[in-house]
């Protein structure tokens, strides 16, 4: 009897000790129902913050940019007028400015997009070669203002029309020459444009873009930091050249939604060379869509013949891959 009451006693007091224990469970159960509530509610609360603060930063960007438009509108004016010297280095620096300015705008407001992911890219399709040509002219002017030659290789087997997005393609190539135009006193800026040989028979085209320059070279030890925001080489690069240390960074991720990547080599005193690689879309012409029906429609097993009746070969030419020091070579500047 004495052994069976000291067993009922204990399995009462297992019950109330589960029982207690119930209850610090419900509690604390409670308690993170209540920190969740309160965290989802400063999630939603953050989160309209942030698009708050990506709307009033779009608005005031858009109003100092057209500020800024009229103000090198109007220096661009006032150069068309008789000027004697010193005005001219007036109307440089304040052009020197606004530029700064509206470059420092620009780059805010795509770092703010990225970090809230607010960044799509286009899938459209656009001339691609005269989208580079013209990216071309104006990197070429910018390079003639300091006295630089520019060459421009592009390969004939990029076909002239893909698809893609070529805003932020162009915003990733004049961020790369601008700034190996900016950190290069005398010398040239080569650009060369090919497609990797692996892509050349699929629907997407991987295009390989390497910008060079003859400039004063990053060390060594700041090549795996320049593409962190707000990076700079060194404090003196800084006080000489200015910049956020934000476009580098803006062109890298940029360039991954682009499916591509961005590396870096350089010399100190020598150069630097940028090269990344963009995935854009190949849309057979109309010739050969028209061909590939025709195929269809023929009978299986029928090979193309020449006058002779032998069997006609394809021009062995069409799939010869140039070398980058053959590839067609445009150069502006003196």
């Amino acid at each position: 009897m004495t052994q069976t009451g000291t067993t009922a006693v204990t399995d009462a007091d297992r019950i109330v000790e589960l029982e207690h224990l119930l209850v610090e469970l419900k509690a604390e159960l409670a308690e993170r129902k209540n920190i969740e509530r309160d965290l989802k509610r400063a999630k939603v609360s953050a989160e309209a913050a942030c698009h708050s603060k990506e709307d009033l930063l779009a608005l005031v960007s858009h109003e100092i940019r057209s500020q800024i438009q009229m103000l090198t509108g109007a220096v661009e004016l006032l150069r068309e007028t008789p000027l004697d010297k010193k005005q001219t280095e007036y109307l440089n620096a304040f052009n020197h400015a606004g530029e700064f300015l509206l470059s420092l705008v620009n780059d805010l407001l795509d770092n703010s997009r990225l970090d809230a992911g607010r960044i799509h890219l286009d899938q459209i399709e656009f001339p691609f070669r005269e989208l580079l040509e013209r990216t071309a002219q104006l990197i070429a002017w910018q390079a003639g203002r300091k006295g630089l030659e520019l060459e421009y290789h592009l390969s004939p087997d990029i076909p002239a029309q893909l698809v893609g997005d070529p805003k932020r393609l162009q915003q990733v190539i004049l961020n790369l020459a601008g700034n190996a135009i900016k950190f290069t006193e005398q010398g040239k800026i080569i650009i060369t444009v090919e497609p990797e040989a692996s892509s050349l028979a699929s629907q997407e085209m991987q295009l390989i873009f390497t910008i060079q320059d003859t400039g004063i070279g990053i060390p060594g030890d700041k090549l795996e930091e320049i593409f962190e925001r707000y990076a700079q080489a060194s404090p003196a690069t800084f006080r000489t050249y200015g910049g956020t240390g934000l476009g580098l960074n803006i062109a890298k991720r940029l360039v991954g939604l682009m499916g591509g990547t961005i590396r870096v080599t350089s010399k100190e005193g020598k150069g630097t060379s940028f090269v990344f690689n963009a995935r854009l879309g190949v849309t057979p012409p109309p010739s050969l869509l028209r061909s590939r029906t025709q195929k269809i429609k023929e009978s299986a097993g029928t090979e193309p013949s020449d006058s002779s009746g032998r069997r006609r070969r394809g021009n062995t030419n069409a799939s010869r891959r140039l070398s980058r020091n053959h590839l067609p070579c445009r150069r502006y500047g003196p």
